[in-house]
């Protein structure tokens, strides 16, 4: 788990051969994000690692949320691509990934959830929304898990629910042959003690798998 330290710090450690902790998986961060008194969260990722992933790199980013997702309880979450738009275009790279990305989980490469994208958050958010802009996409209105086109856009926005929004908002590395409890240095008490359940209930999964 990190403490006061940043994050790199950490990394640099547990990506060394010499502890046997790396895998052939990537690394990618999956925060959850949920409000007081509300028992609906969403996952986000990748706000912590990824930079800007590319398509093999986003397609082992959702395993590793799904993973989180099945930890949870969730056995079939439903997968929201983030993107600025709602159809392909090619001036948007992300676009073109999600909506392959969206091919790849109807053939199966992808399994254990349903993948959506491109889709706007209000899309991914609002059934309301999704009525109003004729959307019948079963993701859209019942999203469980966001996937940010790059670190900028999941860094700002789960950042702006937590500040904005007073969502609770905890995280965890997933990837490696433990889980990695990653929060940051101003945390509350309360999110650093969620993170670490999720990091056991994953580590748990994983044993009974």
């Amino acid at each position: 788990m990190k403490g006061l330290i940043e994050t790199s710090t950490l990394l640099i450690q547990l990506l060394k051969k010499e502890f046997g902790l790396r895998t052939d998986s990537l690394l990618s961060h999956t925060a959850l994000l949920m409000s007081e008194g509300s028992e609906k969260y969403y996952l986000l990722t990748d706000a912590g690692m990824n930079i800007s992933p590319s398509l093999e790199q986003k397609e082992k980013i959702i395993n590793n949320a799904v993973t989180m997702a099945h930890a949870l309880g969730n056995i079939h979450p439903n997968v929201a691509m983030l993107c600025a738009k709602e159809k392909p275009y090619d001036k948007m790279p992300a676009t073109l990934d999600a909506t392959e990305l969206q091919r790849l989980n109807q053939i199966g490469q992808i399994k254990g959830c349903t993948v959506s994208g491109p889709m706007q958050l209000d899309l991914a958010l609002s059934k309301q929304a999704a009525e109003m802009k004729g959307c019948t996409d079963p993701v859209a209105g019942n999203a469980d898990i966001f996937v940010a086109p790059s670190i900028e856009v999941g860094n700002v926005f789960g950042k702006a629910l937590k500040y904005m929004g007073d969502y609770i908002y905890a995280g965890v590395v997933l990837g490696a042959k433990v889980p990695v409890v990653v929060v940051s240095r101003a945390d509350s008490e309360q999110e650093k003690l969620l993170s670490i359940a999720m990091a056991c209930m994953c580590n748990v999964d994983a044993q009974a798998k």
